[in-house]
């Protein structure tokens, strides 16, 4: 759910129309996350990391959040490695919208989206040979 893919990135107040974050509070975020004389892409970053071998994955957040450009660019780095996934970008709402489900319909949509999506996977695994 609108991960924060990569911790090295700089933030633009403008390109986003997200209510919930902010640049600020994401580069206040970045310097209680880890000193910048310790930052190494590698270390600190998913943006970063080899994504084959990964699981299949869903990634949810929204179109317009301060977060959507990196979540895109996970999604394409996993598809590029071979990892299935799965993207579920919704218009119009705020970062970590699903947190309000069973209040917001848009967010019990979207954890319902999670649990069938969950559910698959384990049918998945319990219909393979040798699982």
């Amino acid at each position: 759910m609108s991960p924060w893919v990569d911790v090295l990135a700089t933030y633009d107040e403008g390109n986003h129309q997200d209510p919930l974050l902010s640049a600020a509070w994401i580069h206040q975020l970045q310097d209680g996350y880890m000193p910048k004389a310790l930052r190494g892409p590698a270390f600190v970053s998913a943006a970063q990391a080899p994504m084959s071998g990964m699981p299949p994955t869903l990634l949810q957040f929204v179109s317009d959040e301060l977060l959507a450009p990196e979540v895109r660019g996970l999604g394409n780095k996993m598809r590029s490695a071979g990892v299935p996934v799965t993207v579920d970008e919704a218009p119009g709402l705020w970062h970590d919208y699903q947190l309000h489900a069973g209040l917001v319909p848009e967010a019990t949509r979207a954890i319902e989206r999670i649990a069938a999506f969950v559910m698959g996977l384990n049918r998945a695994n319990t219909m393979s040979p040798g699982a």
